[in-house]
């Protein structure tokens, strides 16, 4: 009886709860839970929105960097009252590399009589059309005509590289490039001498007998190269069909039909 009022009177124990106990302590194997560490949650990287472009050009440079080599010397050395201002172009229809500008009046650009507008790529080469007649070395230019020429600011001169005549009148025009009838357009070699052309009336190229309308390429020597025609063409009592021929000493080497 005593021992049941004594067991009455003890408070019944709390169930304790699970604690970690470390392995140096002095507890039996089995009555601990090992504390794995664990790796604090790291902390977020601040959000950053990348900076906007800058939409100013360089200080200094209204073309924004653009590469164009010699373009704009060529313009500074023209009388500022001479042109408008100055806008990018591509002369190959890629990437900006020259620059255009109107001009006002005719003025000399490296010795040429420019006027019309003017278009300068950075590598040498101008396009406009001649305010007055223009002797390129031995060859009269009249005005009016396209002309693209390389210039050398250095010396202040230029040599021709391309002819066109379509703002000419009459329409129909044949320059006499070394001899050669040319019509409406003729490519030059650096030395002058022509490189292309169609021709304009039927003539002897480089010992051929060519018809008009063919287009005629030569060396610097003067030698004929290649013939492309647009119709059935007659060489030597051969016939050929349209296309491209390869001369070689006068003779055909090789002919391409439908290349152009």
């Amino acid at each position: 009886m005593l021992l049941l009022l004594i067991a009455c009177l003890q408070e019944p124990a709390e169930p304790q709860a699970e604690r970690a106990v470390s392995p140096t302590s002095e507890a039996t194997p089995g009555d601990w839970t090992p504390v794995v560490p664990q790796d604090p949650e790291p902390e977020p990287l601040p959000v950053t929105s990348p900076e906007p472009a800058s939409a100013e050009k360089p200080e200094g440079d209204p073309f924004g960097g653009v590469d164009l080599g010699v373009a704009p010397e060529l313009l500074a050395s023209l009388p500022p009252d001479s042109h408008g201002e100055p806008v990018l172009y591509a002369p190959d229809g890629g990437d900006p590399s020259g620059l255009s500008v109107a001009l006002t009046r005719t003025v000399p650009v490296t010795g040429v009589p420019c006027s019309g507008r003017l278009m300068v790529d950075g590598g040498g080469f101008a396009v406009c059309k001649l305010g007055r007649d223009h002797r390129f070395g031995e060859l009269l230019v009249r005005r009016g005509a396209q002309v693209g020429f390389w210039f050398d600011l250095e010396a202040g001169s230029a040599s021709i590289r391309q002819l066109t005549f379509f703002d000419i009148e009459p329409p129909r025009q044949h320059l006499g490039v070394g001899g050669i009838p040319c019509e409406n357009a003729a490519t030059l070699h650096r030395d002058g001498s022509l490189a292309r052309c169609m021709l304009g009336r039927e003539s002897r190229v480089g010992g051929v007998s060519l018809p008009a309308g063919v287009d005629v390429f030569l060396d610097s020597s003067g030698a004929l190269t290649q013939v492309v025609s647009y119709d059935t063409l007659s060489v030597a009592g051969a016939e050929y069909a349209p296309g491209t021929l390869v001369f070689k000493d006068g003779k055909v080497a090789g002919a391409r039909a439908g290349s152009f």
